[in-house]
Parts: structure tokens; C-alpha cells; sequence
């Protein structure tokens, strides 16, 4: 299910029962921050982790804010 889709920046989900796995790509020159809508995937408060950087991330309200460095992706699982 795509999350943020812009002319170089593409968030989507993937879901499986509980499990959640978000891919984001950002071919973009500048770094992009966005709020993603996760509420649409039935979930309003929860963490996500990076695999590769162990970076956590938190979900408030419907919303997890990300950002997206120029020319990089995003790997988070719930």
C-alpha cells in the first residue's frame, strides 16, 4: 500500500497479519521528511526499528513522521 508517492519519493507498506515492513526511497537531491499515514494500516501508536542501523522510530496519533536522505531508502519493521 503506497504511503507517499511524490515526482522522487516513494513510502510504502507491506503487511502480513501483525507484522509490518515499510520501504521508502528517496531519489531525490535534498532530504525529504514526511508524515506517514499508518493509521490507514489500522495502527495509531507503535515502534519501528531499522534492521540495518537498529534506529527506532515512534508512531503517535495515526502518524509516524520520517526522514529520507537524499539518494537513500528506508527499511522499518514493526
Amino acid at each position: 500500500m503506497p504511503l507517499h508517492v511524490t515526482e522522487s519519493c516513494l513510502v510504502f507498506a507491506r503487511q502480513l497479519g501483525d507484522e509490518v515492513v515499510l520501504s521508502g526511497f528517496n531519489l531525490g537531491m535534498q532530504s525529504a521528511t514526511v508524515d506517514l499515514p499508518i493509521w490507514k494500516l489500522g495502527i495509531e501508536n507503535a515502534e519501528f526499528r531499522c534492521p540495518m542501523s537498529q534506529q527506532i522510530l515512534s508512531a503517535a496519533q495515526g502518524v509516524l513522521a520520517v526522514t529520507i536522505e537524499s539518494e537513500q531508502s528506508l527499511l522499518l519493521v514493526n
